[in-house]
């Protein structure tokens, strides 16, 4: 039924269009008297048509389409900084306190930081994963941290939005086959030792995809949001003497 109403919209759309451009050239004809500039004019007109055309569905499609596509990445980004500020830093936190080494230069961000700085912290990180060892304690920690922020996970896998970040889309997933795997145990303080590197796998596969979009994520800051930025230096989850109150 809407497919048949949008039909015919079109149908009645076009014929007005059409009605008007009969009406102007029969306007044209009553002030001028001249048909035979009106069949030339006609011919000219039809002759740009293909051009017309082409401007409109290719150079102005592809402009629009860029405005929309930048709008649904700002949204995206917006969707990100709204999932690190209430689960993501606190788990980069958490996980970092326990099995990032001793603090290196590459973790201590300044306003100053360029893209290259940027990488080298994302080789550094990626250094860590395979190291990282979860213990019992650790584990019932990280099941009691996720069940509170369960109900805001499931409103993020509801937006649409997150069809626009593949990477991010991997993340939430990752995290939530950890909730499952945690919360489906009965007794996170007896596991077997196998069982305990299972977990401790995924654990890792969490951990190397949140530093991967932490990253990606203030880089957008520090070129688009440069306040933005500053906050995230001050609250740094790698820089246990990083401190949010400006000296």
């Amino acid at each position: 039924m809407r497919a048949s109403r949008n039909t015919k919209w079109f149908i009645q759309l076009g014929l007005a269009f059409f009605l008007v451009s009969v009406a102007v050239y029969s306007l044209f004809y009553l002030i001028f008297h001249d048909a035979d500039f009106i069949y030339h004019h006609f011919l000219i007109d039809l002759a740009f048509l293909p051009i017309d055309v082409f401007l409109v569905a290719t150079v102005f499609e592809r402009l629009i389409h860029r405005r929309e596509e930048a709008a649904r990445t700002e949204r995206m980004q917006l969707i990100i900084g709204s999932f690190f500020h209430e689960v993501g830093t606190d788990l980069v936190k958490s996980l970092a306190a326990n099995y990032t080494p001793a603090v290196r230069p590459e973790h201590r961000m300044s306003d100053n930081w360029t893209k290259a700085d940027f990488d080298r912290l994302r080789n550094t990180l990626q250094e860590i994963v395979p190291r990282l060892e979860m213990s019992r304690d650790d584990l019932i920690e990280l099941r009691d941290f996720l069940i509170t922020k369960r109900e805001y996970l499931l409103s993020l896998m509801g937006n649409d939005n997150l069809m626009e970040s593949e990477r991010f889309s991997q993340l939430l997933l990752a995290i939530f086959h950890l909730f499952e795997e945690l919360d489906l145990r009965e007794d996170l303080q007896n596991l077997p030792p196998k069982d305990l590197e299972h977990l401790s796998q995924d654990i890792r596969r969490v951990y190397l995809f949140l530093n991967e979009q932490w990253i990606d994520y203030l880089l957008h800051l520090k070129q688009n949001y440069p306040y933005l930025f500053s906050l995230a230096v001050r609250t740094n989850p790698f820089d246990p003497e990083a401190r949010v109150e400006v000296d």
